[in-house]
């Protein structure tokens, strides 16, 4: 059994008779759903129609740049969502600054800084610059942002990283980066967005690794050197979100197949989500079959173990930008759930985590 289920147990021993908590308020609304509205809270994906993401029960969209462009309708369609779904959901955007602003349609937000120029600022510059974004999103519906990189700027040899040539970077060290992240981190905050930090443990390659799983040499001792600017920002994250890197000194597996990985993301904070990066990406679908694959096709038998992969290995949200293939995915999991004890548990302890987030971010109720 994972850390979590005795740490609730023991929270909720410890409560106060008749007076509702998180923990319980979360445990209730677990208690009442079946096992399709369980697996169901488990997917992000990209934001359709509300009666399609009502229907299917899930979990959370993902706005993305070509959604902002009518935000008028964007605004519409995630209140109606909101409205039409049994259990509220997170509704995300990756909203950075620089080369990845998805706020860029909407007037006044088309120059915001990349990581690379905030992290010459002060972190109160930081907080400050961003304070105005985060209420753009929370204005618009948006309750997680899948920000900040918490990546260094150069890999073990000293090269440059695809988050420093991207711009996405703080900086090196946990030095240039926490105060930098808390800075951004704190400003979501304050308007009632938390952050996914990301890519646990490392985005340390030059190569995209969207596009094929790149693969590091570094060693134990480097990861652990990567993992602390993590380990300093998890108590004010919603979450982590997990690299497709994989680590060849230390796993067979990308980051975000790895079982170990996944438990050290948390970073000792039990109840953070952990979540995938985009299931549907080339890189992950390709290293599964062991080969090149096509942009719409994928046989069931390898979306199946895409799946499994990352469920078995301890992850929470699995994110897919391929709405129909998350449908597919879903009854898969169900299917293969209720055959296995264990896999229900870990399926019990996923959706705990997702609820008492939703709880935090006033998406459910305590009471």
């Amino acid at each position: 059994m994972r850390a979590l289920a005795a740490g609730l147990i023991l929270l909720l021993a410890t409560s106060v008779a008749g007076q509702s908590t998180p923990e319980s308020a979360s445990q209730k609304i677990l208690d009442g759903l079946s096992l399709e509205e369980k697996v169901g809270q488990l997917f992000l994906v990209y934001h359709s129609p509300a009666d399609f993401m009502a229907n299917h029960g899930f979990g959370g969209s993902l706005v993305m740049q070509s959604m902002v462009r009518n935000v008028d309708q964007l605004e519409a369609s995630l209140v109606e969502t909101q409205t039409l779904s049994k259990i509220p959901l997170f509704v995300c955007m990756d909203q950075e600054g620089g080369k990845v602003n998805r706020l860029a349609p909407l007037p006044g937000f088309s120059n915001l800084p990349s990581a690379t120029e905030m992290g010459l600022w002060s972190p109160d510059s930081v907080r400050s610059v961003m304070i105005p974004v985060a209420s753009r999103l929370a204005k618009m519906g948006i309750n997680l942002n899948l920000a900040p990189v918490l990546d260094p700027s150069f890999d073990v040899d000293f090269q440059a990283t695809f988050m420093n040539i991207r711009q996405r970077s703080f900086g090196q060290n946990s030095r240039d980066i926490v105060p930098h992240a808390r800075g951004f981190m704190n400003a979501c905050k304050s308007q009632n967005v938390l952050c996914i930090v990301k890519h646990f443990p490392g985005y340390v390659v030059a190569e995209n690794s969207d596009h094929e799983v790149a693969e590091s040499v570094a060693d134990q001792a480097a990861v652990r050197h990567y993992m602390h600017p993590f380990a300093s920002c998890m108590d004010e994250a919603g979450g982590v979100m997990m690299s497709s890197i994989r680590f060849s000194m230390i796993s067979e597996k990308p980051a975000v197949f790895d079982s170990n990985l996944v438990a050290l993301s948390r970073c000792g904070f039990e109840d953070r989500i952990v979540m995938t990066d985009d299931l549907w990406g080339t890189a992950l679908r390709s290293w599964v079959s062991g080969g090149e694959v096509d942009r719409v096709e994928y046989s069931d038998d390898d979306l199946r173990r895409l799946t499994l992969l990352a469920f078995d290995a301890g992850c929470d949200v699995l994110m897919i930008t391929f709405p129909a293939k998350a449908v597919l995915m879903k009854q898969m999991l169900v299917e293969s759930i209720a055959e296995d004890d264990e896999r229900m548990e870990s399926l019990n302890e996923s959706v705990l985590r997702i609820l008492l987030l939703k709880v935090r971010l006033g998406l459910l109720r305590e009471s």
